[in-house]
Order: C-alpha cells, then sequence, then structure tokens
C-alpha cells in the first residue's frame, strides 16, 4: 500500500495545495467524483485522463481511504465533528462540520 501512497503527491505550489496524481496537475478529487458518477477506471483513463493507469485510480482510492481511517469522527448535537488524530502539529487540525440532510 506504501507504494500507493507514493503516487499522490501534495505541494502547496500546485493545485492551491491539492492532493494531485504524481507527475500530473489532475487532483485525486477529480478522480474520486468520476468515481462516483458511476465511472469505472477504464473509462476514466479512455475519455478523462489517458496519462493515469489504473494504479492511479486505486491510489486514489486508497488516499480517500486513508484519511477516513485517520480522522476522529464524534457526535456533536446533530451533526458531525470531524477532526485529525491527536499528536497533529498544534494549531493544524481542521474540524469539519457535515450537516444531516
Amino acid at each position: 500500500m506504501k507504494r500507493l501512497m507514493e503516487r499522490i503527491y501534495v505541494d502547496p505550489h500546485v493545485c492551491d495545495g491539492q492532493p494531485c496524481i504524481k507527475g500530473t496537475k489532475i487532483m485525486v478529487c477529480l478522480v474520486l467524483e468520476l468515481l462516483e458518477t458511476g465511472l469505472d477506471a477504464d473509462k476514466i483513463i479512455h475519455e478523462h485522463y489517458p496519462e493515469l493507469d489504473k494504479q492511479d485510480i486505486k491510489a486514489c482510492l486508497h488516499y480517500a481511504a486513508s484519511l477516513i481511517r485517520s480522522a476522529i469522527t464524534v457526535p456533536f448535537e446533530g451533526r458531525w465533528l470531524r477532526t485529525e488524530l491527536p499528536g497533529e502539529k498544534a494549531g493544524s487540525n481542521k474540524v469539519l462540520y457535515i450537516t444531516e440532510e
């Protein structure tokens, strides 16, 4: 799995610091959104990003899963509070509120 993570990079000077697939400016979130629409890896590669391969698509999924695994989710008054794991650099924790629909 480490090799999959090596396919993803974050550079504050590229795509506003959004995670991208190494060697490209293709943001992980764009690939995930295409998967969300129901496209499979072959269609994403053939119709949208021919410079990618299936391992790049798999790396995007692995990256997203690793973010979920490393987060702590706590119920908070009808909303969910999500924060980074303890031990992160002070002040770097991000809080995300997701409202229930």
